[in-house]
């Protein structure tokens, strides 16, 4: 689509939305990009997603899903975004994502008597588990090409991953695989050491608009707004408190 016609549909959209009807964005918990905590939304993204809000002069409600259901509300526009996901070919069937607003490192972690590991070869015959419907499992499923007698493992969140690597449910070669500052937030609410293994990749992460639930005026609208606010540095001082990384302007 040409950049006049979308310029011109956020004019339209700019020029329309007063009084526009409340936004819902949920997203799982994975601190501290996002979590419920004493009944309220907290986190990195939600308040960088609620700053866009404001900026925009539209009512935003955040809550929390579990991953699996949270893209299929996406998918049928029962939300207007989720927050925290990663951008991929098949997310991109039913949503628009949002600029870079955020970094954490895709890795394996284990157990503290975990060895250290200097490649995905050495993963073979280990059990690893990661979230149900999550773009780290993807990745983890293409590293079975280095690791071919690795085992995945679904799990329906990050703090079931927590909790079964301190019980030794995935075995004495066990471990789990998903952005380190989540795995290593959760293990800390949990009360448990864990230990980076292998670093794999420097991820970026969005927000992912609904297709289903929002215009494509307003989905722009709020991308030039977040741009805006990574210009001006102001998603750089939203994220700083969480120790997250933010994208470059």
């Amino acid at each position: 689509m040409p950049r006049w016609y979308f310029a011109f549909l956020v004019l339209v959209w700019g020029v329309t939305h007063a009084g526009a009807p409340e936004l819902h964005f949920v997203g799982q918990y994975y601190p501290p990009f996002n979590w419920e905590e004493n009944g309220a939304m907290r986190g990195a993204m939600v308040d960088v997603v609620r700053r866009a809000c404001e900026l925009q002069h539209v009512p935003c409600r955040f809550s929390q899903e579990p991953l699996a259901r949270g893209i299929r509300m996406l998918q049928d526009g029962q939300v207007h975004g989720v927050m925290a996901l990663i951008p991929n070919a098949e997310r991109a069937k039913y949503s628009t994502a949002s600029p870079h607003l955020m970094y954490s490192m895709l890795a394996y972690a284990g157990s503290p008597q975990a060895p250290p590991l200097e490649g995905l070869n050495q993963l073979d015959q280990w059990t690893v588990g990661v979230v149900r419907a999550s773009f780290s499992g993807s990745v983890a499923a293409q590293h079975k090409a280095k690791a071919v007698g690795m085992q995945l493992l679904d799990e329906v969140s990050n703090e079931t991953l927590i909790r079964k690597l301190q019980g030794g449910r995935y075995g004495p070669q066990g471990a789990i695989f998903g952005a380190w500052d989540v795995l290593a937030f959760v293990a800390a609410h949990e009360g448990v050491s864990i230990k980076r293994l292998l670093d794999v990749q420097d991820q970026p992460f969005s927000v992912v608009w609904s297709n289903a639930g929002m215009g494509a005026a307003q989905q722009e609208s709020f991308n030039q707004t977040l741009r805006l606010m990574l210009r001006k540095g102001e998603v750089q001082r939203l994220v700083a408190p969480y120790g997250l990384r933010p994208a470059a302007p």
